[in-house]
């Protein structure tokens, strides 16, 4: 008489879902953004080349950099900066990482 009713069918679907066994869902993965930036100054007479080499996390993704990398390697990378005679120079980046 009931079976396969609209209604029988509801109730059913309300039991089984009452009964589910939540799964536990992985965390979701979270990111931070961090600003750097580095001043250089130059007292001397004669333009200097420096080298200024930064941590940065293994899978970082560049939003904004002032100029490009000399060099990398894992975990790191090396700007060359020309500061003028008497002046200075930034060196400035935008990094993304995945914190968890």
């Amino acid at each position: 008489p009931g079976v396969g009713t609209p209604g029988h069918e509801s109730r059913r679907r309300g039991q089984i879902a009452q009964h589910a066994v939540e799964v536990e869902k992985p965390e979701a993965p979270r990111f931070r953004e961090e600003e750097r930036q580095t001043t250089l100054y130059n007292y001397k007479d004669k333009n200097v080349v420096v080298l200024v080499t930064e941590y940065i996390p293994n899978d970082a993704e560049f939003l904004k950099k002032s100029q490009e990398f000399a060099a990398t390697a894992p975990g790191s990378g090396t700007f060359e900066v020309t500061v003028p005679a008497g002046g200075s120079a930034d060196v400035s980046y935008r990094i993304k990482f995945r914190i968890n």
